[in-house]
């Protein structure tokens, strides 16, 4: 009887694990197809943008002895050219890249990230930047924190209903050994990206497993639960930690620490 009920739950957790790759497997395919259709759009549409840029370029020749009309025109060319800025954006952000770590500036990477992530926000939505005083030099993945960044976007989003304040805020700061969960945290100078929001906040049981693959509060079919898996993935990849303060009705503040590179 022990032996049978031995391999039944044998069975359950084969069962279990066999679910949960399979589920992997359909969200990961279903990620691959919307960066396929994301850069094929933004392919598009950065063609249809250089035919309107060469044709405003062509009638500001012709406008030239007409100050009005060459004003209108240079504010056309310049809200043209943010447009072609972005549609190369989306491009590199659909496409898959493997995990390259690389010296790279904290700061310039979330100070060039941010006007794609706000322009996925929604209108109702206010994105606001304290930009950092000095260079935040780390080793990691550019697009794997694009990527946590939009993640930590959409959820600061979904928080708010649609409609709060999101602030970004930068800086170094010296850190001491400890645990986080079940990560160990090295001592030492971190560069960190603070995300915080004015949304619903969340309580100490949710706050114990937002990292966990597969987890969400969202309803069924508005959520994957791992947005924040890959978060986390990230961290450990770049050997930094992240923290999370929250309570309900306060909002929510995620801050990631990577290691500063030593000048």
């Amino acid at each position: 009887m022990r032996r049978e009920q031995a391999l039944q739950d044998q069975l359950d957790l084969a069962t279990v694990a066999r679910d949960s790759a399979e589920q992997i497997s359909r969200q990961a395919q279903k990620r691959a197809a919307m960066g396929q259709l994301v850069a094929g759009i933004a392919h598009d549409f950065n063609n249809m943008l250089q035919i309107v840029q060469t044709t405003l370029d062509m009638m500001a020749l012709q406008a030239a002895a007409d100050p009005r009309q060459a004003r209108l025109l240079a504010r056309s060319q310049e809200a043209v050219g943010h447009a072609v800025d972005l549609a190369r954006r989306l491009l590199a952000f659909g496409r898959e890249h493997p995990y390259r770590a690389e010296a790279l500036d904290l700061a310039q990477v979330v100070t060039d990230m941010l006007p794609l992530i706000a322009h996925g926000l929604g209108a109702r939505m206010t994105m606001a930047l304290a930009p950092a005083e000095v260079a935040l030099p780390i080793r990691s993945d550019r697009h794997s924190i694009e990527q946590a960044l939009m993640n930590l976007g959409v959820n600061a989003r979904d928080a708010c209903q649609g409609h709060g304040r999101i602030d970004v805020a930068l800086g170094l700061e010296d850190v001491a050994a400890g645990q986080d969960g079940t990560l160990q945290r090295a001592g030492g100078r971190y560069a960190y990206v603070e995300v915080r929001d004015d949304g619903c906040g969340m309580d100490a049981a949710t706050r114990a497993r937002i990292f966990e693959p597969f987890f969400t509060t969202k309803p069924e079919g508005m959520g994957t639960g791992l947005g924040l898996a890959q978060v986390s993935g990230l961290m450990r990849q770049s050997e930094g930690f992240a923290t999370v303060r929250s309570e309900p009705g306060q909002g929510a503040c995620v801050r990631l620490y990577f290691p500063a590179l030593q000048a």
